[in-house]
């Protein structure tokens, strides 16, 4: 009897573990949902909800970088479908090399490229992004 129940709550455990590392490798890294290395970004076009149409644009390292930064410190689940797709939704294009990756950002789901993500740890932060946006507008912070 005392068999049994040591095989039953090894089992168990073994079933929470089996639970837990399948959960925690379903988040992604911001890389990972990208084409392509963040290192590699040679040019941002972002265009927000409230200046839909007006898009900026930055080849500054440093501008690219702060921007990188901001999606890094979140992880990211993909799921089939959203629940919700608002009419209105910011998006962004990073240039990596040859190739363009696009990210529509709206409430704590991302699109990227085309697969929707649930932001974890966070959620996008619209006034960050309109900050970034409108620090663009700098000429000098687009060329240099």
């Amino acid at each position: 009897m005392i068999r049994k129940v040591g095989l039953v709550i090894s089992c168990f455990i073994i079933l929470i573990a089996l639970v837990l590392v399948s959960v925690i490798n379903s988040q992604k890294e911001f890389e990972e949902i990208l084409t392509g290395d963040t290192t590699d970004i040679n040019k941002i076009i972002l265009d927000t909800p409230e200046n839909k149409g007006k898009e900026h644009s930055t080849i500054n390292e440093k501008k690219i970088q702060k921007l990188v930064s901001y999606f890094k410190q979140f992880n990211y689940e993909g799921f089939d479908s959203t629940g919700f797709m608002p009419t209105r939704a910011g998006i962004i294009y990073l240039y990596i090399e040859k190739k363009v990756n696009y990210i529509v950002y709206y409430n704590d789901e991302v699109m990227v490229n085309g697969k929707v993500y649930e932001v974890k740890d966070g959620k996008i932060d619209e006034v960050f992004l309109l900050n970034y946006y409108r620090s663009l507008a700098d000429r000098k912070s687009t060329h240099n």
